[in-house]
């Protein structure tokens, strides 16, 4: 005696239902769309010195990604993840942001060439400001892709989460970074604090056309792929991937913080504590000699 066709479907639907509820319970989530950036691997290391004339042969690869408000990939949802304005950007005018990266095998190199139609210059009027108060770049790494959502204390109590947030004027106070030159570790950067220069190396040329209300920062940044003992970054190893993100704060006009934009996240949220609604950063694996 065999079972009927219909019961035969009764148990592969009740099957496939128990374990969709299984996964579910597990906390398995749906494929997310996240945007990517690729860094190739170059066999020489780069000067840190806010001039871009030896990226040529890295922006000639066609890896860099541009975002701006309406760059046509915009985040809508927690699954589907992109560009993102908090506050106020008004158009690609307002602010816009192009980046590469590269490594060679030791340093995790980052080129940013962000246009902005106002520069606020860090002066005596606003020396109190934090660092994402003014016109910054932020580099955002999770080092062991633990995609956390609603992070409290990233630097004191999460490890693997590290920022590298640098204005026009070189002011890192406050930012989400342990890589600063106050030697205390896990801990925010204090004022006055900079990059150590070691570990983490960052310099930024801004060339200013008033007249014309158009201003281009050119951001180099070198971070350590072994991270630094005792701070938060873990090891980044090339041939593989880690959560990534990107943000271009914006001061306009003496407003500080005017608006922002993200690279990745879900078209409201301001994920800085949401490793969930990062991208992906995919190093190149070193070439076998």
């Amino acid at each position: 005696m065999g079972f009927h066709k219909n019961s035969l479907i009764a148990v592969f639907v009740l099957t496939i239902l128990f374990l969709s509820a299984s996964l579910l319970h597990a906390g398995e989530q749906p494929d997310v769309k996240r945007p990517e950036i690729n860094a190739p691997y170059l066999s020489w290391p780069l000067t840190v010195d806010g001039n871009p004339a030896d990226w040529s042969s890295i922006k000639a690869l066609g890896e860099g990604i541009t975002f701006f408000k309406g760059d046509g990939n915009e985040g809508t949802s927690a699954i589907n993840l992109g560009t993102t304005i908090r506050k106020q950007v008004d158009d690609k005018d307002d602010l816009s942001c192009s980046v590469w990266l590269a490594h060679d095998g030791t340093y995790l190199y980052v080129l940013a060439e962000i246009t902005d139609d106002d520069w606020n210059p860090f002066d005596a009027e606003n020396r109190e400001n934090m660092c994402y108060q003014e016109d910054m770049l932020r580099i955002m790494i999770d080092s062991n892709n633990s995609r956390k959502a609603d992070i409290e204390e990233c630097i004191e109590n999460h490890p693997g989460y590290e920022g590298f947030g640098y204005s026009t004027d070189g002011n890192i106070y406050g930012d989400w970074s342990d890589f600063n030159s106050s030697g205390l570790p896990k801990q925010h950067p204090p004022k006055g604090s900079t990059p150590d220069g070691i570990y983490w190396k960052a310099e930024c040329m801004v060339i200013s056309c008033p007249a014309l209300k158009k201003n281009l920062y050119v951001y180099e940044e070198r971070i350590a792929l072994d991270g630094w003992p005792g701070r938060n970054m873990e090891k980044l190893y090339p041939g593989k991937s880690y959560g990534f993100n990107l943000e271009a704060c914006d001061a306009d006009n003496g407003e500080y913080l005017q608006g922002y934009i993200l690279w990745s996240s879900d078209g409201t949220t301001s994920a800085w504590k949401h490793q969930n609604l990062w991208g992906t950063m995919h190093l190149a694996p070193v070439p076998y000699k």
